[in-house]
């Protein structure tokens, strides 16, 4: 439900919402798609890495549920990949307090930010007792993004302990009017995080993956 007010809070803003871009972990991320599709919004799909990889890390330590919905996420937008598997690249590997993870999400960001658009805005449902601030972490990521002119919405994600489920969006390339990106994964046993980017009037979606 937090998802759901915050997206639709951002569509009526002018110009709507017209790009969604999240992760693909269970809990946050997935609920972050079932929602752009709820409410009619393209949305696009970003891992770290591999498909069945990713499933492994990220997935299926919850239960099937949460597996049959990655898997027909997947099906219904192809993931962007970021890399072969969660070793950073060589000119990386010694970059401290750096991993996939940190370079996943400022990947998203990027490509938001490569969107060119009028407005952006940063959604992050986090539970700020159970992650760590710092590099990689949700309010780190907030930061990042409002010194690049993000406007931050951070929600709470401790309500969700009680649960929450709905469902996915696809995207094709064509204009968009305003965009909401979410970077991150909220593991609804631990609360952990998810974090979006909204873009209001992107003049063009031809954007290069991975």
């Amino acid at each position: 439900a937090l998802i759901l007010a915050a997206v639709r809070a951002e569509m009526a803003q002018e110009g709507g919402v017209s790009l969604g871009i999240a992760s693909g972990a269970c809990g946050g991320d997935i609920l972050f798609h079932d929602v752009c599709a709820e409410l009619g919004i393209r949305s696009r799909v970003y891992l770290p890495f591999g498909v069945e990889a990713f499933q492994v890390s990220s997935v299926q330590h919850a239960d099937a549920n949460w597996v049959e919905r990655f898997r027909a996420l997947c099906d219904r937008v192809p993931p962007r990949i970021l890399q072969d598997g969660k070793a950073l690249p060589r000119w990386l590997a010694d970059r401290p307090h750096y991993d996939v993870w940190q370079r996943t999400n400022l990947w998203m960001l990027c490509e938001a930010l490569a969107l060119d658009a009028r407005r952006l805005t940063l959604v992050a449902l986090f539970n700020r007792e159970r992650e760590p601030d710092g590099p990689g972490g949700t309010a780190h990521l907030v930061r990042v993004a409002s010194e690049r002119g993000c406007k931050p919405v951070v929600l709470d994600a401790r309500v969700l302990l009680i649960g929450e489920s709905r469902s996915v969006a696809d995207l094709d390339q064509t204009e968009v009017d305003h965009a909401v990106v979410a970077v991150g994964s909220l593991d609804m046993e631990r609360v952990g995080a998810v974090r979006g980017v909204a873009c209001n009037q992107v003049p063009d979606l031809q954007l290069a993956g991975g």
